[in-house]
């Protein structure tokens, strides 16, 4: 296909009460419980000389980052998490992408790290690691990844631990001994 777009598609999506609703909005509700494919780019393949991790970074609200924002208008320390980890990960010779809600959708390589709109994921990208950030409900969009590992930032609710099926991660990484003590009852 000549276009740089290679398909728009509809994500569905259930809202609140289990509704499905059809969504092509810009701004997606905070709890996703069911995504569909979403509208993307066509994303160039992953390099095969390089061992890759992708994390997708959903947006947390109206919360807008990229590594820029460390100095100038500041970020959160989950955004701050991602942008300096995936920096020194690209220094020791990783493929590293970031997929997050961008103040803009131009893709672009920073400190050695590819950020891209979150929109723009394409789900034939077959990372060695798929890091779903702060939510197992992002693990979804990773099921071609060889390892799908949830980041954890918050306290899960057990509801929505419990939704998710085990075959959709391989590992939870947890950000203190309070919150593993938290979460792996939940996961037992």
């Amino acid at each position: 296909m000549s276009s740089s777009w290679e398909s728009l598609r509809l994500a569905y999506l259930k809202d609140g009460n289990g509704k499905v609703v059809k969504y092509m909005d810009e701004n997606p509700p905070i709890r996703i419980e069911s995504w569909g494919t979403i509208a993307r780019r066509r994303i160039p393949a992953l390099p095969r000389d390089k061992r890759s991790i992708i994390f997708m970074c959903l947006p947390n609200g109206n919360i807008t980052f990229n590594p820029e924002s460390l100095v100038k208008d500041g970020c959160g320390g989950s955004e701050e998490a991602v942008i300096l980890l995936s920096k020194a990960l690209a220094n020791e010779g990783l493929h590293v992408e970031v997929y997050a809600n961008t103040p803009d959708v131009k893709p672009r390589i920073v400190d050695g790290v590819h950020w891209r709109y979150y929109e723009h994921w394409d789900e034939a990208l077959r990372p060695d690691v798929f890091v779903a950030w702060r939510s197992f409900e992002t693990c979804q969009f990773g099921r071609r990844a060889k390892a799908r590992w949830v980041w954890l930032h918050d306290v899960q609710s057990f509801d929505r631990v419990l939704q998710t099926p085990d075959d959709l991660y391989d590992k939870v990484i947890v950000l203190s001994e309070f919150q593993r003590r938290i979460t792996q009852p939940m996961m037992e």
